[in-house]
């Protein structure tokens, strides 16, 4: 787990995730994440987002058309109020599940840049929509969370570490990278005994 160090950014972080598309293949770097070791998680957590998006959609144009059919039942049978009650609390639980999961897969890391000219990491990740987004850091931002855990600063976060405030859910093996020295590098500042 880590957290940022509050020191001067370089000129090619940003506090929140930018665009990916904004930024060019000369600044990114390369890729140092074994893609064939991450391929299985990436894939179940686009394929999870993909589906609550579509579900909730669809549970979402069912309420009107149930609490429609359900009024004309209504006048005549007053129990059914419950019931209904109960199926649009229900449909509006399962229409709200993409935030939370949104919540949790915000953090996953699809992808990890390097550049070793500016010595800039940049991360990817997925918004809500699925789109691309990117989180540009350097090594000395990141601290190890076990370290703030031990003074008490850290909030249960459902991540590995986190950049200004940013939590990512960073992989700690280094089979899923191909340059061993440059994750030496990102995990530099981790105390942990999580690291592979």
């Amino acid at each position: 787990m880590c957290i940022a160090k509050s020191t001067s950014m370089p000129s090619t972080s940003y506090d929140k995730p930018i665009p990916f598309k904004s930024i060019s293949a000369d600044d990114l770097g390369f890729s140092f994440l074994n893609h064939d070791a991450n391929k299985q998680l990436k894939r179940t957590v686009v394929f999870a987002k993909s589906a609550s998006l579509s579900s909730s959609t669809l549970g979402l144009c069912f309420i009107p058309i149930i609490s429609s059919s359900f009024i004309e039942v209504m006048a005549e049978r007053p129990g059914l109020a419950a019931f209904l009650v109960l199926t649009d609390t229900f449909l509006l639980f399962f229409a709200c599940t993409p935030f939370l999961l949104h919540f949790l897969t915000k953090r996953f890391v699809a992808d990890i840049y390097y550049n070793p000219k500016t010595k800039v990491f940049t991360t990817v990740h997925y918004n809500f929509i699925l789109r691309k987004k990117a989180l540009r850091f350097t090594a000395d931002e990141v601290i190890d969370a076990a370290t703030e855990v031990e003074k008490n600063k850290f909030s249960f976060q459902f991540a590995t570490c986190s950049v200004r405030s940013y939590p990512i859910l960073l992989q700690l093996d280094e089979d899923f990278y191909t340059d061993q020295e440059v994750f030496k590098l990102l995990t530099k500042n981790f105390k942990s005994d999580l690291i592979k």
